[in-house]
């Protein structure tokens, strides 16, 4: 079997037991491979919790939904960046407040931020763009200065580091990718949001499946049954056990 693996592949034998594993498994198995992933990733990035989603752009969504945006709410972001964070905003009917980029860092400009910020700002979104980690500390101070929130997009920035903390963990809530392409990948798409907050972990678990009462606290309750109870709506974000037990072996 080893021989039928390239070289050049990020993945391996454990990976194609786990993958085995994970097909032979059914719906009473003990074994979470999305539970994992999401403790390993949790641990290997020193934050409270992470939830696992099914791509970069999912877990976008899901964060801005946490943050309650809804039309007319304006979210800053740079204007240099991928098109999903304005997708993302645009999902939920906000409007993206294109922002100037730092032309030394190519990543945005804390003094544009501050110009464009208006009584509708409910969020920023900041990039790590290209593994350089967003200078977050004056844009968090920003940000609370004016009650705002801030997600990090760290989809191109995995254990980045700065100022000693991993990229993605000082903001609300940080975003991660796995796609293909990506520094750690679950063979097609993923994603991961991250975050220290217990509320906003636990909305965001709801959310990414379709609004089902799972929280955070029967998640790490052994095995305490929950109700299928819908609180409100929610969307198909989930990460499924294939693709989650890929990324569990590159932490």
């Amino acid at each position: 079997v080893d021989d039928l693996i390239p070289s050049d592949s990020k993945f391996g034998l454990p990976e194609l037991h786990y993958a085995m594993q994970a097909l032979m498994e059914n719906e009473d198995s003990t074994i979470s491979w999305v539970n994992e992933l999401e403790d390993q990733f949790a641990n290997r990035m020193g934050v409270k919790y992470a939830i696992a989603c099914n791509s970069g752009t999912s877990g976008l969504h899901a964060a801005l939904y946490a943050a309650n945006i809804f039309e007319g709410c304006e979210v800053i972001q740079p204007a240099l960046t991928v098109v999903m964070d304005a997708y993302a905003t645009i999902y939920l009917g906000g409007v993206p407040v294109f922002t100037d980029i730092n032309s030394e860092t190519w990543n945005i400009d804390i003094h544009e931020i501050e110009k464009k910020i208006t009584d509708k700002t409910k969020a920023i979104i900041v990039v790590s763009l290209y593994g350089l980690p967003v200078d977050i500390n004056p844009i968090m101070d920003l940000a609370k200065k004016h009650g705002i929130i801030v997600i990090d997009d760290s989809a191109q920035s995995v254990l980045s580091y700065y100022n000693g903390k991993i990229a993605g963990t000082l903001a609300d809530m940080g975003v991660f990718s796995f796609e293909n392409s990506k520094h750690m990948t679950a063979g097609s798409e993923g994603g991961m949001i991250i975050t220290n907050s217990f509320k906003t972990a636990q909305y965001i678990m709801k959310s990414r499946n379709h609004g089902i009462s799972r929280t955070l606290k029967e998640r790490f309750s052994n095995g305490l049954p929950w109700d299928y109870e819908i609180f409100e709506m929610g969307y198909n974000f989930r990460l499924d056990e294939i693709r989650s037990c890929l990324g569990v072996n590159q932490l």
